[in-house]
């Protein structure tokens, strides 16, 4: 599930958006290890686990609690679910522009030109730099 953790701190803290496991509990912190399971009879209904125990343990207990011998649970990687959402939100492109950004001001620092990241105007492939 999506949760907000809040961690305090000397500047009032933060409060970050994180995804926790259904089955143990723990923040999932690398999305290629986990999963995204649904019903077929309900697919707006969806879970987020951890891969290997944590899949199999909340499918078994899943169909125990609601008193069946097995549920199947179709399922999707974690990363390309978080892929497909960004698409679909729309913020694919300002995803790929804010790692592009990124990139162009490593180099720049590399190559000592720092100041010319921050001058006002600066465009690249459309996108402003200010």
């Amino acid at each position: 599930m999506i949760r907000l953790r809040y961690e305090p701190g000397d500047d009032g803290g933060i409060t970050a958006p994180i995804i926790q496991c259904d089955h143990c509990q723990e923040e999932i912190t690398d999305c290629r290890a986990a999963i995204l399971l649904w019903l077929s009879e309900n697919p707006s209904e969806t879970y987020q686990v951890h891969k290997g125990n944590c899949d199999r343990r909340f499918e078994d207990g899943y169909a125990r609690e609601h008193g069946l011998p097995f549920v199947h649970f179709p399922w999707m990687s974690l990363d390309r679910f978080l892929d497909c959402l960004t698409h679909n939100a729309g913020l694919s492109a300002a995803l790929r522009a804010r790692k592009e950004r990124a990139q162009l001001i490593q180099t720049l620092r590399r190559r000592g030109k720092r100041s010319a990241v921050h001058k006002p105007g600066i465009v690249d492939r459309g996108l402003n730099y200010d």
